[in-house]
């Protein structure tokens, strides 16, 4: 009888854990396109959390998996949403929170890869 109960246990102890394990669990998109042109309109960004805000409207064929590339030392985030034309979600390369900027150019906007 206790083989039993102890296998139950590890068995409700795995389940809880692949639960709370992905939980955790973040997508991040990358966008593929025949070229690395910069799809911006040139603007300011400020980066707080995970919202990407915009001084002026991103009006180009623009969408989820698009890199921004903001500051003068190349900080990236990664689109994965648009709430407006100057507001838009976006995560790290790893799915954490990009880094915060306030009032910072932007180098670029453009698709994360050339080639599969």
């Amino acid at each position: 009888m206790r083989l039993i109960k102890f296998t139950i246990c590890l068995v409700i102890f795995l389940s809880l854990f692949c639960i709370a394990h992905n939980a955790l669990a973040v997508n991040v998109y990358y966008s593929v396109g025949q070229t690395n042109n910069n799809l911006g309109v040139g603007s300011s960004v400020t980066v707080s959390g995970t919202t990407a805000t915009f001084t002026v409207a991103q009006t180009g064929n623009i969408g989820v998996g698009d890199v921004i590339t903001y500051d003068t030392d190349s900080k990236k985030c990664y689109i994965t949403g648009k709430t407006s034309a100057t507001q838009w979600s976006c995560l790290s390369a790893t799915g954490g929170t990009p880094t915060a900027a306030v009032g910072v150019g932007v180098s670029s906007i453009q698709r994360a890869f050339t080639s599969l």
